[in-house]
């Protein structure tokens, strides 16, 4: 797997994407999201929230945020 680095950000795929889903899509109420990237052929739900640390998203998010609290 092949690591980006844009000074103290990273990514762990080149490129993804990602669609996040309408409150009525689930329970979550907003926060769940579908994602593709490079190490897989089409659109897959993510287990965690748009917001957890632990999703695609989040983490690259947080990062944006843990340097403006700096």
């Amino acid at each position: 797997m092949e690591t980006l680095d844009w000074g103290a950000k990273t990514c762990k795929e080149k490129m993804f994407a990602a669609i996040k889903l309408p409150p009525g899509a689930d329970e979550r109420k907003g926060r769940s999201f579908v994602y593709f990237d490079s190490t897989q052929y089409g659109w897959k739900r993510s287990l965690q929230p748009v917001d957890s640390k632990k999703s695609a998203i989040g983490a690259t998010i947080s990062q944006i945020y843990e340097v403006d609290k700096v």
